[in-house]
C-alpha cells in the first residue's frame, strides 16, 4: 500500500517533524509501497514520487485539494494518509484501523478549526447523517481514491470559503456510517512538551510546542531511512 504525505512549508523544526515520522514509518510499518509527497520536498528527501502543490486557501481546504491531486496520480487504489507530524512508535501494517473520537459536534467556538467542525456536522447532517463520527484523530487514515474522487465537487464548492471542510470526517461519515466502537480514542496530539506514551494507535502527534518531544524521537531513531539522502 502506498503512503501519502501532505505537506507545506514553513516548519518551525525545518521539516525535522517530516524526518522522523519518515524514520518511524521505515522502522514500523508493514506492507509500504511506495511514498508520495504532495506539497512542498525538502531537498534531503529521496526515492518518493513529488506531486508539488502550494497552499492557496485554509489549512483544511489546501488538505483536501492535495489529497484529490494525490488521487489522480498512479498512487495505489487504496492509501495510507499520514501528516509530517505522525510517528509511529509501535509495529504497524498499512491495513490500518479507522478511530474516532465519539460524536462530531457543532461548537459554539469562533477558532477557524472549529468553524471548520461545524460545517462538516452541517454538511453531514444536510446529506442525512443525523449522528456523524469524529474521525479528526491525529493518527493514519486510509483512503480509497475512487471513492475519495466521488468528493470532488465539494472540494470544489468548499475551496475557496473562509472557512474549511473536514476531509477525514467528511469521507468517512459518507462512505462509512457507523461507530467503531471498540476504535474510540482520544486524540493522539500532544499540547504541551511532555512526553506521553502512545495509545493504542501507535502514534502520538506534535505540536510547534513539543521540541524536546522532537529531539526524544530523534533519539529513538537516529538512523537514516531509505527516504533520506
Amino acid at each position: 500500500m502506498d503512503i501519502l504525505y501532505i505537506l507545506g512549508r514553513g516548519s518551525k523544526h525545518n521539516d525535522m517533524e517530516l524526518r522522523l515520522s519518515l524514520r518511524c514509518l521505515d522502522k514500523n510499518a508493514h506492507g509500504v509501497g511506495r511514498v508520495f509527497i504532495v506539497g512542498n520536498k525538502p531537498d534531503w528527501v529521496q526515492n518518493v514520487v513529488h506531486i508539488p502543490a502550494e497552499d492557496t486557501w485554509t489549512a483544511e481546504n489546501n488538505a483536501f485539494q492535495k489529497i484529490l491531486k494525490a488521487c489522480r496520480s498512479d498512487i495505489s487504489d487504496t492509501f495510507l494518509l499520514m501528516n509530517d507530524d505522525f510517528f509511529m512508535l509501535k509495529e504497524f501494517h498499512t491495513n490500518y484501523p479507522q478511530y474516532i473520537r465519539g460524536e462530531l459536534k457543532i461548537t459554539d467556538k469562533d477558532d477557524p478549526y472549529s468553524l471548520s467542525v461545524n460545517k462538516t456536522v452541517d454538511f453531514l447532517h444536510d446529506f442525512g447523517i443525523e449522528i456523524p463520527a469524529n474521525f479528526e484523530v491525529h493518527c493514519p487514515i486510509n483512503f480509497n481514491k475512487h471513492k475519495f474522487l466521488l468528493l470532488s465537487d465539494i472540494a470544489e464548492r468548499f475551496k475557496k470559503e473562509p472557512t474549511g471542510i473536514l476531509c477525514r470526517s467528511l469521507y468517512w461519515n459518507i462512505f462509512n456510517n457507523w461507530y467503531f466502537e471498540t476504535n474510540l480514542i482520544e486524540d493522539t496530539k500532544l499540547r504541551t512538551d511532555e512526553w506521553r506514551e502512545p495509545n493504542k494507535t501507535g502514534c502520538i502527534s506534535t505540536s510547534d510546542e513539543c521540541d524536546n518531544i522532537l529531539k526524544v524521537i530523534e533519539g529513538m531513531h537516529p538512523n537514516k531511512s531509505r527516504w533520506e539522502k
